[in-house]
């Protein structure tokens, strides 16, 4: 820009509008001063609706094609609500199923639907008891592999026996069990 230059307001000549654009100490700086005086501070506000063409006049049938998908929403996730609020599955203990036998009052469709055999073992006497002996039997349940044959599972009671510190009559009976 020169100093003949016009400013934006094309009323006055560049050196008015920003002084210090041309020639003096900042010569060698892009550097644009400007009058704060001329800004427009106190424009006046504009209040109303920024998008009117939201509110212009549309075609009944759009509303009503609005309206329709709108309500059809509401009952489908009323249906799936209510669908999910019912549970697929009833948890119930071996005990409690095999207490309401299929046929007898208060037997419901799902506890006939997977009977539950009960077994009964006989007690050995000669079993070793107690906390120490019940952990390592646990143990070695939760350790070994179900497809384990018989060395292996008696390698998994005697590893989780040293680990408990039982004795030789514990790991091997927990193995047998």
């Amino acid at each position: 820009m020169t100093a003949h230059s016009m400013c934006p307001d094309h009323r006055t000549r560049v050196q008015e509008c920003f002084p210090g654009l041309d020639g003096g100490p900042y010569e060698h700086y892009e550097v644009v001063w400007s009058d704060p005086n001329r800004l427009k501070l106190k424009a006046p506000r504009q209040y109303g609706v920024r998008r009117s063409d939201l509110l212009s006049p549309v075609e009944e049938q759009v509303i009503e094609a609005d309206v329709k998908s709108y309500n059809d929403w509401v009952t489908q996730r009323a249906e799936l609500i209510e669908r999910g609020s019912q549970p697929s599955l009833i948890a119930r203990t071996a005990t409690e199923v095999a207490a309401t036998k299929e046929g007898e009052p208060g037997a419901t469709e799902s506890q006939s639907a997977h009977p539950v055999e009960v077994l009964e073992i006989a007690p050995d006497l000669d079993r070793p008891g107690g906390p120490r002996y019940g952990a390592l039997v646990h143990a070695v349940l939760a350790t070994v592999a179900l497809d384990a044959d018989r060395k292996q599972i008696g390698e998994s009671a005697a590893l989780q026996g040293r680990i408990l510190g039982a004795t030789e009559a514990e790991m091997a009976s927990a193995a047998e069990v």
